[in-house]
């Protein structure tokens, strides 16, 4: 459902693309930014359900508010976890890579556009069109209390 187009991601936020926000897209871009962790979609429906601003009531409208956030340049999916987080735009303009802990699930964003260079140069006249960096591994902390055991 959600395509990771190079040319598109988050660079609609550094040229000045906007799109009109409703109400439910607004509410789960509020979540995410607040939230510490990714969020799946059904974790965000389960936080905004009870909420009796917010008109969210099924899956499918967190999907058409998550598909619109994630083209403007607001939400990035995290597939490793299929959840999403709000843009730190660590990365500038460039397409994002996420370093994602397997033991806390804690996601940090940076800045991809150098390990993106690497399969361009190398593609043998391949055009890509999508790609996702997603480096797993273990965060400080969890590096620091697996020491310990």
């Amino acid at each position: 459902m959600f395509c990771y187009n190079v040319k598109l991601l988050c660079y609609n936020k550094t040229r000045g693309v906007s799109l009109s926000l409703n109400q439910n897209d607004n509410s789960i871009l509020k979540k995410l930014t607040a939230s510490a962790r990714p969020m799946s979609a059904y974790d965000l429906l389960r936080a905004l359900r009870d909420d009796e601003r917010v008109r969210i009531k099924a899956p499918t409208q967190v999907y058409r508010s998550l598909e619109k956030l994630v083209e403007a340049g607001d939400v990035h999916r995290v597939s490793a976890l299929n959840a999403f987080v709000a843009c730190s735009c660590a990365h500038k303009g460039s397409p994002p890579g996420f370093l994602v802990c397997t033991a806390c699930g804690m996601v940090n964003e940076f800045d991809a556009a150098g390990v993106l260079s690497v399969p361009r140069q190398r593609t043998g006249g391949f055009s890509v069109q999508t790609m996702n960096v997603e480096l797993s591994g273990l965060c400080k902390k969890c590096q620091i209390k697996d020491l310990r055991k």
